[in-house]
């Protein structure tokens, strides 16, 4: 990396850092990523590359800019999300300050570093004319629900994609998705002096979630999934009324 590239990127990490781009399904009230996808289509712009702003959820826009496509060849898609998990506690999120030859501020490394890699790569590749095609996409709502990549993997196709998580600068070939289920055990109201008469959801909730325990303890990662290291399901709520429900999170 040249020291005038150097430059160019930590120029563009802190304009990016700067502008809040809080997810607001994830906090209420958050900023949401309109301001920064604007940010990002306009610098495409002022480098000669068409961008375009696509709204996946109100207000809220992916950033679609493609680079090449006059010569045939392969096509790669760049994914970056723009938006942030949320800001409590923290002292000056959005200052980008750099100590140490580190940059510091909200979605610094996760993933607005990669969006800055991404962009001069996209940018690099129209100056270059190279074969093929890039296809450089700023998507909404990674950190809740990922709204901005279902809408991209609805309407793009491509021979390979490179996604900006950051990763430890190890290559990564695959990762855990996720699902929420919720589990109901009901039960029968009874006084507690004739308990006898009842039955207690709570009870065939814990025998639940004592299973739940065993499985997680004796469960191993599939042959060729070298990820995952912890359990493949975590209960996150539980409820109880006249039933009892506990809401939990499984990797698949």
């Amino acid at each position: 990396m040249t020291d005038a590239f150097a430059d160019e990127l930590v120029s563009l990490l802190t304009q990016l850092v700067v502008i809040d781009s809080v997810n607001p399904s994830l906090v209420p009230g958050g900023a949401g990523e309109a301001e920064l996808a604007r940010f990002v289509a306009n610098w495409f712009k002022r480098h000669g590359i068409e961008a375009t702003l696509e709204d996946v959820a109100t207000g809220r826009p992916n950033v679609i800019a493609v680079a090449g496509g006059r010569r045939p060849g392969r096509t790669v898609i760049l994914n970056a999300h723009l938006d942030t998990v949320g800001v409590a506690a923290m002292n000056q999120p959005f200052s980008a300050a750099i100590e140490s030859g580190r940059l510091f501020g909200r979605g610094a490394m996760d993933t607005k570093g990669g969006l800055a890699a991404f962009m001069l790569a996209t940018a690099a590749a129209a100056e270059r004319q190279l074969e093929g095609t890039v296809i450089f996409a700023g998507v909404i709502d990674e950190e809740f629900a990922s709204l901005g990549t279902e809408s991209l993997a609805a309407r793009f196709h491509a021979d390979a994609a490179i996604v900006a998580e950051p990763t430890a600068l190890e290559i990564a070939t695959c990762h855990k998705g996720f699902v929420w289920l919720d589990i109901e055990t009901s039960g029968v109201a009874a006084h507690g002096s004739r308990f006898e008469e009842g039955v207690d959801a709570i009870v065939k909730m814990g025998k639940f979630l004592g299973a739940l325990e065993a499985m997680s303890r004796t469960w191993r990662p599939g042959r060729g999934i070298p990820f995952s290291a912890g359990p493949p399901c975590m209960p996150q709520l539980l409820r109880a009324d006249r039933s009892c429900r506990v809401t939990q999170h499984c990797a698949s």
